[in-house]
């Protein structure tokens, strides 16, 4: 048992040592690209279409009048003021709107400012229907970003720029604000996956640990198993993080399904560890009885389940290679932590039920 004990205690502190310089090497990609190769056809055409028709991220802002008309005096002088504020931000390549359309007005604010009619605006290309509505209700004004990096915070912080400069020159006003544009995109996908990560993820683990706990009878089974699903997450985010691997949304419950295989793993090994003992076998004998009663078929189990998961290493979506490479790690070393530091641990502190 010593034996097993120290190789067991040698692979969770190889994965741990492993793991930490790399896990530096990680980052998140918010960007809806990350989904795609470099050299995905589809991803190489939009990006040459964008490079053409579109400088950078946009945020299309979309604000819509209760009652009331752009072409009037107090709301199109807020439009004016706006879109120079909104050309004022960081990273701001470009602002469209109809106040920079270049228009003669027709009719001026008391102000000064030179207000153009609808008539106009239908002579000025297509600005009808895409930068104001018939009626002219509705306009949209169209920001264009060009972003040092897509992380996840400069994306948020720049939608929050926008929003500190919308929200407040229209609080006087009887008009609404709704975000479109990639930015506004991926910053709803951030949102999506923080929510998730905040509430969803948690109630998750919680839950495996209760209900083993519960089918085990014993809390100190599932802490003495926290060791193994904790070196399942590091073997698996290490070796993404040598790779210096983006991780996407679908990324974010990888240690949902590890600590899950790695869980049942334990389960099994802990009924039957229990079990043994309650036969009357000493500690030391229940382990060792528990790891021969449970080698094959954990190792049938495991291996398929690895190769399932390397199989997606032939999809083309990179945060779907890296789901595959990063679960097969952890279960590979969850299992050889199930074998060895386990049930060492179990000969050591005894977690039978009382």
């Amino acid at each position: 048992m010593a034996a097993l004990r120290a190789f067991g205690l040698a692979i969770f502190a190889l994965a741990v040592l492993l793991a930490l310089p790399a896990l530096g090497n990680l980052h998140f990609n918010s960007h809806y690209s990350a989904y795609f190769s470099d050299d995905d056809p589809w991803l190489l055409q939009q990006q040459k279409i964008a490079e053409t028709f579109s400088r950078g991220d946009s945020v299309f802002i979309v604000l819509e009048a209760d009652q009331a008309s752009f072409l009037a005096e107090e709301p199109f002088t807020a439009l004016e003021d706006l879109t120079v504020e909104l050309a004022n931000l960081p990273n701001v390549v470009s602002v469209l709107s109809v106040t920079e359309l270049g228009l003669a007005g027709e009719s001026a604010s008391e102000g000064g400012a030179l207000i153009p009619s609808i008539e106009q605006l239908r002579d000025y290309g297509r600005a009808v229907g895409l930068l104001i509505s018939p009626d002219a209700s509705v306009v949209g004004i169209n920001v264009d970003f060009q972003l040092p990096d897509r992380q996840a915070t400069t994306v948020l912080k720049t939608l929050e720029d926008v929003r500190n400069v919308v929200e407040p020159r229209l609080a006087s006003l009887p008009v609404s604000a709704h975000y479109t544009g990639s930015l506004a995109l991926n910053e709803a996908y951030i949102g999506v996956v923080r929510h998730d990560l905040a509430v969803i993820l948690p109630l998750l683990l919680l839950l495996m640990i209760v209900v083993p706990g519960w089918l085990v009878g014993s809390v100190r089974a599932v802490i003495i198993a926290m060791p193994v699903g904790l070196g399942a997450l590091l073997a698996g985010f290490g070796l993404a993080g040598w790779l210096h691997a983006e991780l996407a949304a679908v990324n974010s419950f990888i240690p949902v399904i590890l600590l899950g295989i790695s869980l049942a793993g334990c389960v099994h090994m802990a009924l039957s560890f229990i079990r043994f003992r309650q036969e009357g076998a000493a500690a030391d004998d229940a382990a060792w009885s528990s790891v021969r009663y449970n080698f094959m078929p954990m190792a049938l189990a495991n291996g398929t389940t690895v190769l399932g998961f390397l199989g997606l290493l032939f999809s083309p979506t990179p945060p779907i290679r890296v789901l595959g490479y990063v679960v097969a790690a952890g279960i590979a070393t969850s299992f050889l932590l199930c074998m060895t530091l386990l049930p060492a641990l179990q000969a050591c502190f005894d977690p039978v039920p009382k």
